[in-house]
């Protein structure tokens, strides 16, 4: 074979091999895109996505801190990367050279970015979170294959797979490459700023469509909860509870004090509160999502690993000085996180004797409220949290939070106290 034989039967080789690279990576990016996409929804939606149950891993990691960027799901950023990134991979082929060049430049950014994000968010999964989301780790899979793929035929200086007769200059493309990994910096960084917690109030709020929860003898010292569809009835005198107990109208509140969503949940319910004052109070049942002390919860992970400890505290608070529960209550959400057991009980001490919280009866009586709280999630259709439990829902997951006004107007027939909503 000559030398120019040989010269064109590599020519054909390189232009094979760089289609076949174009389009893998046009795969991978709409992969990438539909996962990022489902990813987003999620998050503004608060919906569950198959496999991502309330004591799941992949819900641990997408309802972590870490899954958002300054107050912005990590979901949106990565939308936006894989929609410009396709339309860069379609414009590889272009008649236009310098269009071409500019796609070049825009992938091996994108690219970089790309793979550098999917390092660092499953090094966060291992180490921070210490859970795993399917979901995310398809998504960086194949960010992590377009990166290789555009590394091993971008046209920079001799590298020229996808097409011989076009280059890219070296010195475009490391300052391409570097744009994109300052991006990676500027993620983690945002990651670790003051707003990283500071999220918005979910869209979606749970609320149970069942059979009506009655208040028998309401108003007075033997007022009861009975919630015909679970077989349980509550005593208002005897269980935690948010507002006035002598409140005509009750919702029952099932949270964490581990769960991210119960943190932002409390925030509707001061909200509520504040609306409606002494016309209604919540009952306020913890369930906690650890194994420890809940057998339907399956998966152990370290989000949840001091549930059943902080809801005891909790409970034996409300138990030995219901007036002060309230208080404990909100300071246990006022946290970027739930605080560690030592001191959730150094707070509940100062709020009430010791010797109180430390007698017998108090923390049998706080174990079988858990298991009843516990029994009562376990009797619903929706297994997640938090969970509202109303009277008579019209109905179920409403879109924002002054649906729950709606609703809670429409079934109890009041009004509210204050006109201050927001």
């Amino acid at each position: 074979m000559s030398e120019t034989q040989a010269k064109k039967s590599d020519s054909a080789k390189d232009r094979v091999v760089g289609a076949t690279a174009r389009w893998s990576m046009r795969l991978l990016a709409l992969i990438a895109l539909g996962v990022s996409a489902l990813l987003f929804v999620i998050a503004v939606t608060e919906a569950k996505a198959p496999g991502c149950t309330g004591d799941s891993p992949c819900d641990a990691v997408l309802s972590s801190s870490w899954s958002y960027w300054m107050g912005v799901p990590v979901s949106a950023l990565a939308l936006a990367n894989y929609v410009v990134m396709i339309v860069a991979l379609f414009q590889l082929t272009s008649a236009d050279m310098t269009r071409r060049r500019v796609a070049w430049l825009v992938l091996i950014a994108l690219s970089a970015a790309t793979a550098g994000t999917a390092v660092w968010m499953t090094m966060v999964m291992y180490s921070k979170v210490h859970a795993f989301c399917p979901y995310c780790l398809v998504a960086h899979g194949c960010g992590l294959l377009i990166a290789g793929l555009v590394a091993f035929v971008a046209p920079v200086g001799t590298n020229l797979r996808s097409s011989p007769a076009f280059s890219v200059r070296p010195l475009p493309a490391g300052v391409a490459a570097l744009v994109g990994f300052v991006t990676v910096g500027v993620l983690i960084a945002g990651q670790h700023g003051p707003e990283n917690d500071e999220f918005k109030p979910p869209s979606i709020v749970p609320v149970e469509s069942s059979a009506a929860i009655r208040v028998l003898k309401a108003g007075t010292e033997d007022a009861v909860l009975d919630i015909p569809f679970a077989r349980m009835t509550f005593k208002i005198s005897e269980v935690p509870v948010l507002g006035s107990r002598s409140a005509p109208h009750f919702i029952v509140s099932l949270f964490d004090y581990t769960c991210h969503h119960c943190k932002i949940m409390h925030g509707h319910i001061g909200k509520i509160r504040e609306r409606y004052g002494d016309q209604l109070g919540f009952v306020a049942l913890p369930v906690p999502l650890s194994p420890g002390c809940n057998p339907s919860v399956k998966v152990r992970h370290e989000a949840h690993q001091h549930a059943c400890t902080l809801a005891g505290i909790a409970l034996r608070v409300a138990r030995a000085s219901p007036a002060v529960f309230e208080q404990f209550d909100d300071w246990m959400f006022d946290h970027k996180k739930a605080p560690d057991p030592k001191k959730a009980l150094w707070y509940a001490e100062k709020l009430v004797d010791a010797r109180e919280l430390a007698k017998p009866e108090v923390k049998a009586w706080s174990k079988d409220q858990i298991a009843q709280d516990i029994r009562l999630h376990h009797s619903l259709s929706r297994k997640s949290l938090p969970v509202l439990l109303i009277d008579k829902p019209r109905f179920s997951n409403p879109k924002k939070t002054e649906d729950l006004f709606v609703v809670i107007e429409k079934t109890f027939g009041i009004e509210p106290v204050s006109a201050e909503t927001d």
